[in-house]
């Protein structure tokens, strides 16, 4: 590709059954509350084909060739390593958002807004480079303030997110089936484990900094550990859910930093 041709993405979409399809000739994605569709750029601007909504679609740009050479085209190296950056991630943002049965209905998808895309379900929200497939949402919560705060509090101390375990029990409302049917006429999803026939129970990992604790759920730091590419976390004494062993009382989120981007996740309470 020469300088100043135009580029044209590529979607790959993976669905649950482990089947991957590539759409050469598709460059731009958009959802609704039924499906996802797949256009190509071009004429009338008509869709290509759509897919259910919990397959992961992922829009990449070819790579550019910049000539440095030419008058008026100056990149800086920061721009070239956030593109290559964001070629090799692969993150799915809609792990990050909330349930489609959540109240916050406005969060149930990733958005756009100004010169960034965030993701949140209320207990973490993520922040990366707006990226072209996801668009504004009028009606999202504005969480930039949250970031903004979250700079003026620091320095933090960065360390590295720990290995954990996530214990998953049977649900005992449906015996694991995920559908429920006592003194029904038809059978409905179970309430109580949203259908999964599963659960789990958020338990809080302890970090110290210092002379306080502060309590991160189990849950999220194994989603930061398996979905964000080299994560840290940012400590600060701020965010302590307990001190000196007292009454813990909630605390302000900690950062969250990976590779294309940053977050931020709210702490447990924890005991003792």
């Amino acid at each position: 590709m020469y300088a100043g041709e135009r580029m044209e993405a590529m979607i790959t979409v993976r669905f649950p059954n482990g089947m991957v399809v590539q759409y050469n000739k598709a460059n731009f994605a958009q959802s609704n509350v039924n499906c996802t569709y797949l256009y190509r750029k071009e004429g009338d601007n008509s869709w290509m084909v759509r897919v259910p909504l919990d397959c992961i679609v992922e829009v990449i740009s070819p790579c550019r060739v910049y000539d440095a050479l030419q008058e008026g085209k100056e990149y800086k190296l920061a721009e070239l390593t956030r593109e290559v950056r964001l070629l090799r991630m692969k993150i799915d943002l809609q792990k990050f958002c909330g349930d489609e049965k959540d109240s916050k209905v406005h969060v149930n998808r990733p958005w756009s807004r100004g010169s960034w895309t965030y993701a949140t379900n209320g207990h973490i929200v993520l922040r990366l480079p707006k990226l072209p497939d996801v668009s504004e949402n009028p009606k999202a919560p504005d969480v930039e303030k949250l970031f903004q705060d979250a700079d003026e509090r620091g320095p933090y101390e960065w360390v590295d997110v720990p290995e954990v375990t996530v214990n998953w029990l049977e649900c005992p409302d449906c015996s694991g089936t995920g559908i429920w049917t006592e003194g029904l006429k038809h059978p409905t999803e179970c309430e109580e484990c949203d259908g999964k026939g599963k659960f789990t129970r958020r338990v809080p990992v302890k970090f110290e900094i210092g002379k306080v604790a502060i309590g991160l759920s189990n849950i999220y730091l194994d989603l930061i550990r398996k979905e964000l590419p080299n994560p840290k976390i940012g400590l600060i004494e701020a965010a302590a859910t307990t001190y000196f062993r007292v009454v813990p009382t909630n605390g302000v989120p900690v950062k969250i930093k990976f590779d294309g981007g940053i977050g931020l996740l709210m702490p447990m309470r924890i005991s003792g």
